[in-house]
């Protein structure tokens, strides 16, 4: 099929309105400038065929008796009808099985209507969506890592407080509440100071792993900081941050070394953080 086959144009037509609304659509366009212009590009290719073909696809008696054809509007009818039913069984056997499928739904339309730019922002639905949306995450981070976070973060501005780029990982020993929104952590933490070499990739300059302990309480944010930190059972930090466990840690720091295993695993996961930091 040549490249001036009356057929080629005529799929180069039909195809060119969904795309490019698409298209429009997915780089936040309104619906009537993403329609405009689905419209303009069937309309160029048609113009682009008649300056390259000196004729139009319409006209060619194929497609003239198609479209002249008695039956033409019943069998539109039925392959739209027989399209809508394969989608809309598609979509209801994605909602039995998909079991994100309401928070992934939820989250486009937070995208599309708040984040588009395409309805007002201070809607009663906007506001919901944004409230709901910043309480899950608020909630899910703090349980996966905010405690962990600000141990390493107190780690690295400790230990490498010079180094421009320095990723940290940790293993939580113990985590005792001592106020009604703190907590007493021993971690063992580790954490490397990276360089990047001449072809772009990561080279490990310094390197600690040592056991460590922090009293981690709420900032002005709400979110977990590390008010004391200390590696040095001797030292004040220490003794504020364990309370009235500081001489029972102070023992386990020095009766029980860091396993080779573990500190290959936390130097896997400290490789790990900095390589997503590039990314």
């Amino acid at each position: 099929m040549g490249s001036g086959h009356p057929r080629v144009w005529a799929v180069l037509t039909i195809l060119a309105f969904p795309v490019v609304l698409l298209a429009g659509e997915i780089f936040g366009l309104s619906w009537a400038a993403s329609f405009g212009l689905a419209l303009l590009a069937s309309f160029l290719i048609l113009c682009l065929e008649g300056l390259i073909r000196k004729r139009s696809w319409l006209f060619e008696k194929p497609f003239e008796d198609l479209l002249s054809h008695p039956e033409l509007s019943f069998r539109l009818i039925f392959f739209v009808g027989a399209l809508l039913l394969i989608l809309e069984s598609a979509l209801i056997l994605i909602m039995a099985t998909n079991e994100n499928f309401t928070e992934q739904f939820v989250e486009l339309t937070l995208h599309k209507q708040c984040y588009a730019g395409k309805s007002r922002t201070d809607s009663r639905l906007c506001a919901y969506l944004k409230k709901s949306e910043d309480g899950y995450i608020r909630q899910n981070f703090n349980l996966k890592d905010a405690e962990g976070l600000a141990m390493r973060n107190a780690a690295a501005k400790a230990w490498f407080p010079d180094e421009q780029l320095v990723s940290c990982a940790e293993r939580i020993i113990n985590r005792t509440a001592y106020c009604s929104a703190g907590y007493l952590h021993l971690s063992i933490v580790h954490c490397t100071a990276w360089e990047i070499n001449a072809n772009g990739s990561l080279e490990a300059s310094k390197a600690v792993t040592r056991y460590a302990a922090a009293a981690i309480t709420q900032n002005g944010v709400g979110m977990p900081a590390a008010t004391y930190f200390s590696d040095n059972t001797n030292d004040e930090n220490w003794k504020s941050a364990m309370g009235k466990s500081a001489q029972k840690y102070s023992d386990l720091f020095y009766s029980s070394p860091i396993s080779h295993n573990l500190i290959t695993a936390l130097q896997a996961e400290a490789l790990g953080r900095a390589q997503a930091l590039l990314r």
